[in-house]
């Protein structure tokens, strides 16, 4: 006899409770983050992507600027997550979902540097 929308709710619920807990996180290991900094070429790219944006859509501006800068922020745990750049000593990294691309630079062992963030549409170098 199949069971009513009741009884289907309280055997999930039921369920729910014998699955066991989350595994906890696993860490990198790593005690240090690098400092990412950004160019002054870095800020004025990010100010004219906001403004682009922003002449059709300002919320939309905000979500793709705040998308761009959380996927920069992974670099300060994971600064090898892009791939080696066209331009010798650097680095990219395509924002996913999105078509933009960060290129950047590891400049020593505590900084990062944003170089610039391009469409992909434009030609690079």
């Amino acid at each position: 006899m199949p069971l009513g929308s009741a009884q289907r709710s309280k055997a999930a619920s039921n369920r729910l409770k014998t699955v066991p807990p989350s595994f906890p996180p696993i860490k990198s290991g790593a005690t240090s983050v690098l400092n990412v900094n950004f160019t002054p070429q870095a800020q004025d790219d990010l100010r004219a992507i906001r403004a682009w944006i922003a002449d059709e859509d300002e919320r939309a501006a905000d979500r793709v600027i705040a998308r761009i800068r959380q996927t920069i922020l992974m670099f300060e745990a994971f600064p090898m997550l892009g791939h080696e750049g066209d331009v010798s000593g650097t680095r990219e990294f395509k924002v996913t979902g999105l078509p933009y691309l960060i290129v950047y630079q590891i400049a020593s062992a505590t900084d990062l540097d944003i170089l610039t963030i391009l469409h992909q549409s434009r030609n690079y170098p």
